[in-house]
């Protein structure tokens, strides 16, 4: 076993510089004693080459983790170790031979591929052909998409308009005469009852003045009203009120056409024809046909 004056007498040979001759007698110091830290750590301080060093402060550490000297002096040999290694592989890429230049061909004068390049080169194309293709057939299909959206969207554009206008109505244009709605008979010269396929001849003397037909209808009956003046300028108008006294229809001649009325009857009894005039006077014919 390795005593304090053997481990003292070998630090002093270190420390004078014959770390050789100190590393010789550790060396017969751990074969009889290898669980001596103490002399496993002056082997790393008197080692003649970075791996021993580092065996040694490993060795150190397994017998004393504790051991700060031991670990900082490790870390540090390892980060040499580090360094060393970065500048050899940087000297050696540095003093690497360049890259031959590939022959050429004496009769194309072109580089001679190597046929593992010329595969690389044979697919690069291939797939560059085949994207290419797979864009256009994305850019056709997304273009017939919006095609049919724009149809889809000009067809619903279609069927809104179409709705919109199934329920607009155009207005009327209102008669220029005016007549009641629902007016009081009793105050138009009645002049009588007609029937159907029935003329009654009359006379308007004033603008104002108004004369008053009646005929018995029953609901359903289709009849035609109509006014003549073949030999007058009176400009007439007439118009059909129910029995209840409701208008149901009117109509004026204009532009020589006469006044004329076509009309389904709604209910059973006794309808009145009024016939006026449009600010003219004259004589009339009034026939009531079924």
């Amino acid at each position: 076993m390795a005593t304090g004056q053997q481990l003292q007498y070998v630090y002093e040979l270190i420390r004078s510089g014959h770390r050789e001759h100190a590393a010789n007698l550790l060396t017969v110091l751990l074969v009889t004693d290898p669980q001596n830290a103490d002399a496993w750590w002056l082997l790393a301080l008197a080692a003649p080459t970075a791996e021993i060093m580092r065996r040694a402060l490993c060795r150190v550490l397994e017998l004393r983790p504790d051991d700060t000297r031991a670990r900082h002096l490790l870390d540090s040999l390892n980060v040499r170790q580090v360094r060393a290694e970065g500048r050899a592989a940087a000297l050696q890429r540095q003093h690497a031979p360049l890259p031959a230049f590939p022959a050429y061909d004496s009769a194309s004068r072109r580089p001679a591929l190597r046929r593992r390049d010329s595969d690389r080169i044979s697919i690069f194309r291939q797939r560059r052909s085949t994207g290419f293709f797979v864009a256009f057939a994305m850019a056709i299909l997304f273009g017939l998409a919006g095609c049919g959206l724009m149809v889809v969207a000009v067809a619903s554009g279609v069927q809104l308009v179409g709705r919109a206008l199934a329920g607009f109505q155009l207005p009327v244009a209102a008669p220029v005469f005016e007549l009641e709605t629902q007016t009081n008979l009793g105050d138009i010269n009645s002049l009588g009852n007609t029937g159907y396929a029935q003329f009654r001849d009359g006379a308007l003397g004033s603008a104002a003045e108004r004369h008053a037909y009646t005929f018995t209808g029953r609901t359903g009956d289709i009849v035609i009203v109509e006014v003549t003046t073949p030999d007058s300028s009176l400009d007439p108008a007439i118009a059909l009120y129910a029995p209840d006294g409701r208008l149901i229809a009117a109509s004026r001649a204009t532009n020589d056409v006469d006044a004329r009325l076509n009309t389904t009857l709604p209910l059973d009894g006794m309808y009145t024809i009024v016939v006026s005039s449009q600010g003219t006077t004259g004589s009339y014919r009034l026939s009531l046909r079924h």
